[in-house]
């Protein structure tokens, strides 16, 4: 196939904006191109090792058994009522409105905000109207249990994946998406970086149910003098990286590219969350519940699994 290559706040209180949870996912985000690049180098240096036609077709092989279609988990009605879905909206705003903390840094509590970049002009409220009531959003079963996470774009930080634990009655992130990568399916990623000056990747990757990537295939086009050269790389269960021709390289790709081409559809603040919803709105009402949540865990009165607070998971 031919593909045209195109080049969180405070409430009541003052708390210095926590950039750690933004800085591991970077970190994360960086050491995992630099892995895929290291295997790239090693795969260009040993270019000889892979133009064989055997190794090329277990490559083109192993790519097919990988089924690109969109997969949606079903939402479960007998468990997901009318009480249920008002009690997980209820809690989702009250993550992204920054009413309660996301998470418990070692000091300080870090709010869905605090994670965000291009926002920092933005007071809370502004914040609400402007950014949390602009942007769009996806209600959808991401691993499997019948009850749904919250997709939320976040601009350019790219997507975030929220869910709701309703025993312990908190919200955590299930999973980050960066300013590449959107979500094709329930737990199927897809990721296109056309940012460099001479060559365009491609990617795709399925989530576990914990929102952890199980498994990835990355392909790259790189433009030289000559033309331009194909290389697929494939981590997981199996691993392994090579080569492609054009021929190759059209027939693996055709499904996945015909897929990136179709993200789940998102919608806006009003649908997802309904015309009558109104959240807590008064959000300084909440102040005294996050200051006593906040100064019960800096005491050590409130353990971390009791605060809202969790590690996140990045790539």
């Amino acid at each position: 196939m031919k593909r045209k290559i195109v080049n969180m706040g405070t409430i009541g209180i003052v708390v210095i904006i926590l950039l750690v949870g933004v800085l591991n996912y970077k970190q994360a985000a960086e050491t995992k191109m630099k892995k895929i690049e290291t295997e790239e180098n090693r795969v260009r240096e040993n270019k000889t090792n892979y133009t064989n036609e055997q190794d090329s077709s277990n490559i083109c092989e192993s790519v097919k058994k990988v089924d690109f279609s969109s997969k949606e988990y079903s939402i479960n009605w007998e468990i997901y009522t009318d009480q249920v879905e008002l009690a997980y909206k209820e809690n989702f705003y009250r993550i992204i409105t920054n009413q309660m903390p996301l998470e418990y840094g070692e000091e300080k509590a870090v709010y869905f905000r605090d994670h965000l970049r291009g926002i920092s002009d933005l007071d809370d409220m502004e914040f609400i109207e402007q950014f949390v009531k602009k942007t769009r959003y996806r209600f959808i079963d991401c691993d499997g249990d019948g009850l749904p996470e919250l997709l939320m774009d976040i601009g350019i930080n790219g997507f975030c994946i929220l869910k709701y634990l309703v025993e312990e009655q908190k919200v955590e992130v299930y999973h980050w998406l960066n300013e590449y990568e959107v979500l094709l399916g329930s737990n199927q990623i897809g990721y296109c970086n056309s940012t460099s000056a001479n060559n365009t990747r491609y990617g795709y990757k399925t989530l576990n149910r914990a929102g952890e990537v199980e498994n990835e295939i990355y392909f790259t086009a790189y433009y030289g003098e000559t033309g331009i050269e194909y290389e697929i790389y494939i981590f997981g269960d199996e691993s392994m990286s090579g080569h492609l021709n054009q021929e190759q390289w059209d027939e693996v790709t055709k499904d996945f590219f015909t897929m990136l081409d179709c993200p789940v559809t998102m919608v806006t603040y009003e649908e997802a969350f309904g015309k009558n919803f109104t959240g807590t709105e008064a959000l300084h009402g909440n102040t005294d519940e996050a200051m006593r949540a906040y100064d019960e865990f800096l005491s050590g009165e409130r353990a971390l699994e009791n605060s809202g607070g969790r590690n996140i998971k990045m790539l």
